[in-house]
This record gives C-alpha cells, structure tokens and sequence, in this order.
C-alpha cells in the first residue's frame, strides 16, 4: 500500500472519529508525499485543541430498572401493530378428506390391566390417654396415638 491511500485511510478515519490528531498524521504523509515544489504551501491554520469528549455517565442504576422509560401499550396500539386477533376473524376450514389415508389401521393390542387397588382395610388404634380403641386410616397409624377427643383437650 503506498502513502496516499494509507494517508486516505487515515483522514477517513480522522473524519468518522473527529480526531484531530489522526488528521494531523495523515497530512504529515502527504506532505512526505507531495514535492513541496509542486505545491504551495499554504498557510498553516493553528487549531484549537479539541475539547476532550465528556464521556457520558455511566448509569449506576443499571442494577435496578428505570421504570420512567417504560410505556404500557394500549390495546388500540397491539391492534395497529398486529392485525386483526385471529378469534375475531370468521375463517373456513380448507381441509379436504380425499380418503388416501384409508390403508392405515390401528394395530390390534392387548390391554393393560386398570384395575383397581384393593380397598385399604381400617386398623385399630388404642389411644395413650384415655385408652379408647379406635378404627383408624393404615396412614394414621402411629407408636404414641391419641384419638381426636382427647387432642381437643
């Protein structure tokens, strides 16, 4: 790559980023460059440093959301936006049985037993303080039992 497209590099680039000191190297090639007969020299314009950009402020409330920014849309806005909702529109079914599917059949199995379990037969329980004997559900069934009158107490 010879100077002057290294030096064309640079001012494109000096431009996007607005740095004037990437526009001051790419002219220092081409003054390299340039054989200073053929051109006049011009007066150099002394340019103001360039402000230092002010970089912008880093939200510190990036943990929690800013709910201002936020806009609950209408349903007037969803409608524009989407269309008709599908449960409004009158459609018609298009499907057509043309019967090609008829050889498929279900296979012939045999079934699982459903059957039910047996039912839960009630034990008996004698309670720890006043000694009663009560038939209880088997998932009741515990070392220290007290029937339901005496857990009242």
């Amino acid at each position: 790559m010879n100077k002057i497209e290294q030096a064309k590099k640079l001012l494109r680039k000096a431009i996007m980023l607005d740095d004037a000191e990437l526009m001051a190297m790419a002219n220092e090639i081409l003054d390299e460059v340039a054989p200073t007969s053929a051109i006049e020299p011009s007066p150099k314009v002394e340019q103001a440093p360039a402000p230092a950009p002010v970089p912008e402020p880093v939200k510190e409330s990036s943990k929690e959301p800013d709910f201002n920014s936020f806009k609950m849309k209408s349903d007037e806005d969803l409608a524009r936006k989407n269309g008709v909702a599908v449960n409004k529109i009158k459609r018609e079914i298009q499907f057509v049985d043309d019967g090609s599917d008829k050889d498929i059949s279900t296979p012939e199995i045999t079934l699982a037993d459903r059957s039910r379990r047996k039912p839960f037969k009630k034990i008996e329980q004698i309670c720890q303080k006043c000694g009663r004997t009560v038939q209880t559900h088997p998932s009741h069934k515990r070392e220290w039992f007290v029937c339901d009158g005496c857990i009242r107490k």
